[in-house]
């Protein structure tokens, strides 16, 4: 805790550097802390921890940093990269092991250090993880982005300061009985007005509170699931909401042990439960027997979403009148963007190979151990593996099932994308159906587009991040098509039974014209501000379930899907349209439009280039489309953006891909 004087100074901050705070301390205060050399501009140049200082004055570090907006982002995309995402919720709710990292000595010292100072560093080694070798891979992740940064130390004229202790400034002070009786019965009374209400409102804080009480006092305990049955029976309007207010009871009552995606669906307790429920599901069916290629190469395009978008998502999908959804399959600057390539390889089991990652799964558990845990390294592959039966269960013979349904023990997936995380184009799920299609071809199984959109649904399921069946529509099937999935009854028996008839594919045929008019006004650019909350769906679904405001955007959607496959049909792109279906996105998934991507959209507009523009996926993606003026060309777009202060910011150009999936065998 410390304290600044009634009118402190005033500092400038670079927007290109990283801002550090420090106090002239006295030498003893060095032995507990941690200090900054810095140089005569000020510029940090290494760091001390709990050491002797042999000058006056020393800098005693304040746990207090500032990044300005651009290394703001930069730091905060670390979340997906691997094994940095260890350290993150994110990471460690997906099942992952856990990873300390110090902001400090794993952050700022890479802007102090060369790379193999840096990485080998022992400083302060109570402060980072003890995997040596996670925390080097970590660190060099980290260097490769913050290296060339700069570090500049502001010393601030602190009045007061002291170190509290963890325990010492601590109370644990038992509210009275009638105080927590009062509050039992006041957070029961408030849940049965949220269930009965007509408004779409609800607080988890008052489960959660239900919770707590519970726990720390069982003597007042009350039964929060039975107050909510009784809410279903006696109000059927309203069973929706309960059943909702349920799920997330279950959720906060598993302790996280299930993580922020699935609730307490990996909860142990309720392991048999799921496990009895996956029996009546089906695996992808086998397609036609050939020969089995020593080496298969499948590529795959990227996908535009152009209206529709959540109507593919389960539950919605199941109500949803029609359930349609219009997408695209393009190319990327002229590639496809996506690829898997499975090969024989003389080393025993599975190598999944992922960039710069690479994992060996020497038996099946492994596959077994990683499939539900998205963050894992792999974990996708994983999915895919048991989704085609290979192996059958954990207690499987992994190598003697390579060998009879690959022809060998060895087997090496590569997945490759130069899409970047988060883009909005799909990739997850366009690579599921890559990866599908390859272990298909290389056990010598060719699979049919349905069978392959059908597996990626339950590949998204067993991966626990869910989703819909847009993706894998739009990146199988040439050109542009509407998505519609059949009735409610078919689409049950589709998932419950051995049929891929979960949905239907029409394709809509256009002028020649018009597909040249496509492929030079509609652009992409890459932002860099991927905004896709990991638990967006589960939002949209719980607000989709409460009614309200989100039922009423979903209508919206269902009641222009078919005005819009008219007007692609007439050779008309529905800027309109266009825009009603992005602003029911922005409703649906709040705040997914940075502030920065709201401006570049109105400069765009002000400046007369472009038509309109909507970023990309569920939530906001990395990727913004823009449909450009007439007569306005790429080039002009990326001048522009070049110009206005967004240098991090990329221009791709989009083509129509009619030919989506290529494979290559030998």
């Amino acid at each position: 805790m410390w304290k600044l004087p009634g009118d402190p100074k005033k500092f400038y901050f670079n927007p290109d550097e990283i801002t550090a705070f420090c106090f002239e301390g006295d030498c003893q205060q060095t032995l507990s802390h941690g200090t900054y050399r810095v140089d005569d501009e000020g510029l940090v140049r290494s760091l001390s921890y709990r050491c002797q200082h042999a000058g006056d004055s020393p800098r005693v570090i304040l746990a207090l940093l500032y990044l300005p907006p651009s290394l703001s982002t930069r730091f905060l995309s670390l979340y997906s990269v691997y094994p940095i995402s260890r350290s993150t919720y994110y990471g460690v709710d997906s099942g992952t092991l856990g990873l300390k990292l110090s902001l400090f000595f794993d952050l700022i010292m890479a802007t102090c250090l060369p790379e193999d100072k840096f990485v080998s560093s022992h400083l302060a080694a109570n402060k980072s993880d003890r995997n040596l070798d996670v925390l080097k891979q970590s660190r060099k992740k980290i260097w490769e982005r913050f290296h060339l940064c700069k570090c500049r130390a502001y010393c601030l004229p602190l009045t007061d300061y002291e170190y509290l202790g963890d325990l010492q400034h601590s109370s644990n002070l038992l509210p009275k009985r009638e105080v927590i009786v009062n509050l039992q019965n006041s957070v029961l009374s408030r849940i049965s007005a949220m269930v009965l209400s007509d408004t779409q409102d609800y607080s988890t804080a008052l489960l959660k509170t239900s919770v707590a009480i519970n726990i720390n006092y069982p003597h007042m305990k009350k039964d929060i699931l039975t107050v909510l049955e009784s809410l279903c029976v006696r109000s059927i309007p309203h069973c929706a909401r309960a059943l909702m207010l349920t799920a997330e009871y279950l959720a906060i009552r598993a302790r996280g042990k299930g993580g922020l995606r699935s609730g307490p669906a990996a909860n142990p307790a309720f392991t048999h439960i799921f496990e009895s429920m996956k029996k009546h599901f089906a695996g992808i069916p086998n397609g036609s027997k050939d020969t089995i290629p020593r080496s298969v190469t499948v590529e795959a395009a990227a996908r535009v979403d152009l209206f529709g978008g959540w109507l593919d998502t389960p539950p919605i999908t199941l109500s949803a009148n029609p359930s349609a959804v219009v997408n695209m399959a393009i190319l990327v600057d002229g590639k496809k963007p996506i690829a898997c390539h499975v090969r024989h390889v003389p080393d025993a089991g599975i190598t999944i190979r992922c960039g710069d990652t690479t994992v060996l799964l020497s038996c099946s558990q492994d596959i077994y151990e990683s499939y539900n845990k998205p963050r894992n390294p792999g974990a996708l592959v994983c999915a895919c593996l048991i989704c085609v039966c290979v192996p059958s269960g954990p207690e499987d013979n992994l190598l003697e099932t390579l060998q009879n349904r690959f022809g060998t023990t060895g087997l090496e997936i590569e997945c490759t994308s130069c899409l970047p995380h988060g883009s909005g184009l799909g990739t997850s799920s366009t690579l599921a159906a890559a990866i599908i299609q390859a272990l298909g071809l290389a056990s010598g199984f060719h699979y049919s587009e349905k069978s392959i959109c059908h597996a990626v649904l339950m590949v998204e399921q067993l991966l626990t991040t869910g989703g819909g069946w847009q993706d894998q529509v739009g990146c199988l099937y040439p050109g542009i098509k509407k998505g519609l999935t059949q009735i409610f009854q078919t689409l049950i028996e589709s998932f419950f039974n051995k049929t891929d008839d979960c949905v239907d594919v029409e394709k809509i045929d256009i002028k020649e014209e018009f597909e040249k008019e496509i492929n030079s006004r509609m652009v992409l650019v890459y932002t860099g501000k991927t905004r896709l909350a990991k638990n967006l769906l589960q939002e949209v679904v719980r607000g989709w379930f409460s009614g309200g405001p989100i039922r009423e955007v979903i209508a919206s959607l269902e009641s222009n899907v078919v005005q819009f496959v008219d007007s692609i049909k007439e050779g008309t792109m529905p800027c309109e349209l266009i825009e009603l279906y992005y602003n029911a996105k922005k409703t649906l998934a709040t705040g997914c439009e940075p502030e920065i991507v709201t401006c570049l959209i109105s400069q765009l507009k002000r400046e007369s280039l472009i038509e309109t523009a909507w970023l990309a996926g569920a939530g906001g993606g990395g990727f913004l489309y823009v449909w450009l003026k007439d007569g306005i060309s790429v080039d002009q777009v990326r001048t522009f953006i070049s110009r206005c202060g967004t240098a991090e910011m990329t221009v791709h150009t989009v083509t129509v891909d009619n030919s989506p999936i290529t494979v290559a065998l030998k």
